[in-house]
Order: C-alpha cells, then structure tokens, then sequence
C-alpha cells in the first residue's frame, strides 16, 4: 500500500483542495467587494462635499450680489437727495435774488 493513494483518497484530496479554493476566493472576493464599496463611499462623500461646496458659493455670490445692488440703489437714492437739495438751494438763491431785484425796482 506504501506509496499508492486510493482513488477516494484523491477524491477526498480533490474535494478538499477545491473547497480551501472556493473558500479563498470568496473571502478574497469579498475583500475587493468590501474595498469597492470604501472606495465608493470616500467618492460618495467628495461628491457631496463638491456639491455643498458649489451650493455655497452660489448662496455667497447671491448674497454679494444683493448687497452690490443695494449699495447702488443706496448711492443712486443719495446722489438724487444731494441733487433735489442743491436743486432746492438754487431755487431759494434764486428767489432771494428776484426779491433783492424786485425791491430795487421799487425803489427807484
């Protein structure tokens, strides 16, 4: 019997080899499956952080626009007061100066 091997020796060899294989496999396949899904969930996560990133940058670009428009809306208001002012402060000079001339007038 020395060095021969009986053929359900070789099969049980056989079928133990092929099952340690199997096992191996899977437990490699599930290694890169579990790595993928790391993987994905870093690249999930980056997205969602590009995404929050560019919606706040647009909600900071609204808000500086808003704030552009009014200080314009501010310095247009107060370029008409100053204008109506000096409108109005023309308007008393030249009053008092048909008043000075009108007075004048009647005296002479």
């Amino acid at each position: 019997k020395g060095g021969w091997v009986s053929w359900k020796d070789s099969l049980k060899v056989f079928d133990e080899t092929i099952e340690t294989r199997r096992k191996l496999f899977s437990e490699q396949t599930d290694e890169v499956w579990k790595q993928i899904q790391r993987k994905k969930q870093r690249l999930d996560r980056a997205l969602q952080q590009s995404f929050d990133l560019e919606e706040e940058q647009k909600k900071r670009i609204e808000r500086e626009r808003l704030e552009i428009e009014q200080r314009k809306r501010t310095k247009l208001r107060e370029k008409q007061e100053q204008e109506a002012k000096e409108a109005a402060e023309r308007e008393k000079k030249k009053r008092e100066r048909d008043q000075i001339k009108q007075q004048q007038q009647q005296q002479q």
